[in-house]
């Protein structure tokens, strides 16, 4: 399911607001007292409604604005493929609310089984699973509600994970992890797939040092091998010029020897 959407027609303290989301992962951020929380908690009112608590839980009120407009608006979203806008007016109490969900492919509306929160129909989440889940809110991750609650998010994930082959459980997902964990490193820490690679690791940079040293003495070698050469080609130069001279001093001897003879 993909968000492109919103527009509060009145909620809390938004009021004629329109927010779109672009394609891929999106930060909403503002000042504090800005809406934030309000947005959050709009999108959530949408697909589950304000349900009916009282007291400190009592969305329906905290949500109402001051000046007693009617709360509703539309959400934009894609799922599956077909684009939707999800409409909901909220009443003084949820008997009251009003829901109806287009399908905008097909220009056509779509009957909702259960209206009350028609999120728990199309995402196959009842609300505490999406509470615990999908949705965070100001005071921060964390499981809520009732121990029914946790286990019906236990149930969901282990439902997300069940393959065709193998029925999984939350038990038994804690297993293989566990399993898989230990095929990584034993419990001492000294066996498994991670001590060999990081053994092998230790071999491979042991082995990278020694050629790098190996390189570094190639290097000199090298360096040392073209000084010889350009010694020997300079001792070669100077071997021709004394061979020159040599020649020349001969010649010129044995020219003094014929002078000196006639």
């Amino acid at each position: 399911m993909r968000l492109q959407a919103i527009y509060i027609k009145a909620f809390g303290g938004l009021k004629d607001y329109t927010l779109r989301f672009p394609a891929g992962a999106c930060i909403y951020y503002g000042p504090n007292e800005r809406g934030k929380t309000t947005v959050l908690h709009f999108i959530k009112a949408l697909f589950y409604g304000l349900g009916d608590r009282r007291g400190q839980d009592n969305l329906r009120e905290r949500f109402t604005p001051w000046d007693q407009s009617p709360m509703g608006g539309h959400i934009w979203f894609e799922l599956g493929g077909t684009n939707y806008e999800l409409m909901r007016t909220f009443g003084e109490r949820k008997s009251l609310d009003q829901v109806s969900l287009t399908d905008l492919d097909h220009n056509q509306l779509v009957e909702l089984e259960n209206t009350e929160q028609p999120g728990a129909e199309l995402f196959g989440l009842e609300e505490a699973v999406f509470m615990n889940s999908v949705f965070v809110d100001a005071a921060g991750p964390g499981l809520q509600g009732s121990e029914e609650s946790r286990k019906a998010l236990w149930e969901n994930l282990a439902d997300i994970m069940i393959s065709p082959d193998d029925e999984v459980n939350a038990a038994l997902l804690f297993e293989r992890l566990s399993r898989a964990k230990y095929k990584l490193r034993s419990a001492g820490g000294g066996k498994g797939e991670l001590p060999e690679a990081e053994k092998e690791i230790r071999r491979l940079e042991a082995e990278k040092e020694s050629l790098e040293t190996l390189y570094a003495q190639e290097i000199r070698l090298r360096e040392e091998y073209e000084q010889w050469q350009q010694n020997l080609h300079s001792l070669k130069n100077e071997e021709e010029n004394l061979r020159l001279r040599h020649h020349d001093f001969f010649l010129a001897a044995n020219g003094s020897d014929r002078h000196a003879a006639a």
